[in-house]
């Protein structure tokens, strides 16, 4: 730093040669010296209030917001998980998702200049704290696929119901002309019986001889 170099030169000069540089004027550079740390330090305290304002302290507000959904959100499912019930159901469905704000990604006090931004401490306006540096954006509102709709209460994408349209009723049909009967089936000449057959005739037993018989 220039201030403090002039300090060093002139406190030496003073040494070697008070009547040349007198007392006084090493305790002006001094003097300047001091102021200049003063306002240093001045100026980086309003880049950390700015940056705790603007960005720090909605960051915690968002991690603090999403914990209690989470936890609002838990409860919500272990008690349907218990029910199975619709009731438990639409509450679950029903809870509001979190209203996070919508900060810049800066995430170091340096690179702000405390001259070019005002920060309103009125905790009630908050829309002037958020657009006092970089502006924030609103949230684009959710696209939904073709076939679906945003749902307003659960923020969420639902498919579209068409209606049913109801159908004309047909116009009757002429009745088809009846069959004519078919002819009935000539009856068959019944077969001739067979005629009996001729009985066997008994066998003749076979007459032994008598010189068989020795």
């Amino acid at each position: 730093m220039t201030t403090i170099r002039n300090f060093s030169i002139s406190l030496l000069q003073h040494i070697e040669n008070e009547h040349k540089i007198p007392i006084i004027k090493v305790q002006k550079y001094l003097e300047d010296h001091n102021k200049i740390l003063q306002d240093s330090n001045e100026f980086i305290e309003k880049q950390k209030n700015i940056y705790a304002a603007l960005y720090d302290n909605p960051r915690q507000n968002n991690i603090l917001e999403y914990n209690a959904y989470f936890e609002q959100r838990k409860d919500l499912y272990n008690e349907w998980k218990k029910q199975k019930s619709m009731s438990a159901l639409l509450s679950l469905l029903k809870l509001p998702s979190p209203n996070y704000a919508n900060i810049p990604h800066i995430y170091t006090y340096t690179i702000i200049n405390p001259n070019k931004i005002e920060v309103n401490n009125n905790k009630n306006d908050k829309k002037d704290n958020n657009n006092v540096h970089n502006p924030v954006l609103k949230k684009p509102s959710k696209e939904c696929p073709p076939g679906k709709r945003l749902n307003p209460e659960t923020g969420r994408c639902v498919t579209i119901k068409e209606e049913k349209v109801k159908k004309e009723p047909e116009k009757p049909k002429e009745p088809k002309k009846p069959k004519e009967p078919k002819k009935p089936k000539e009856p068959k000449e019944p077969k001739k019986p067979k005629e009996p057959k001729e009985p066997k005739k008994p066998k003749v037993p076979k007459i032994q001889n008598d010189k068989d018989k020795k």
